[in-house]
């Protein structure tokens, strides 16, 4: 009977563990950046198939890792827009910058085409890769990880906008411009 009640403890023991879920936060400043390893597209069209990006692969580079959900959003469509017209005056040239899109193929695509060269984006439908960095179901606002040229997170932002000068001053801060 003791090893029968030992028993019933045991296996409901592992049923709990079995039930336990797992909340993904963003990674935080001095945190290793989640890896992972996508196809990506640029304004020219789909990058090499058998060289996907991989944040892992960039290590000696910074990379900024941009984080929205549909392009077509208000916020990220104004985020891609002031990086283009404003990127050059506040992003050094040798930044690696990623955009991570909740956004199949085609529309991806499209905005890749809007932005301009300079920019990879990985789109992530599925939001596979967002929920590693904090992002689930429906994405708000535009997420900024700037990765160290150690894949460690330098810099974080939630609702980042170009306009905002306490933003601008952030990113150029973490980037090194003062």
């Amino acid at each position: 009977m003791l090893l029968a009640a030992l028993l019933g403890l045991a296996s409901a023991s592992q049923a709990q563990e079995r039930l336990k879920v797992a909340l993904v936060d963003e990674p935080r400043v001095g945190q290793d950046a989640p890896d992972f390893s996508m196809p990506y597209l640029t304004a020219l069209g789909p990058g090499p198939a058998d060289q996907p990006f991989r944040l892992r692969a960039e290590l000696g580079r910074r990379v900024l890792l941009v984080v929205t959900g549909d392009p077509e959003r208000e916020d990220a469509a104004s985020f891609w827009e002031g990086l283009r017209t404003m990127g050059g005056t506040v992003l050094p040239d040798d930044l690696v910058v990623i955009g991570l899109v909740k956004a199949d193929v085609r529309r991806t695509q499209e905005l890749a085409g809007r932005v301009g060269e300079g920019v990879k984006f990985l789109p992530d439908s599925a939001g596979r890769v967002q929920r590693q960095y904090g992002a689930s179901g429906k994405v708000e606002g535009v997420r900024l990880f700037l990765v160290s040229d150690l894949g460690r997170v330098l810099y974080r932002a939630r609702g980042f906008r170009f306009d905002s000068a306490s933003d601008s001053k952030g990113l150029r801060d973490a980037l090194g411009g003062g």
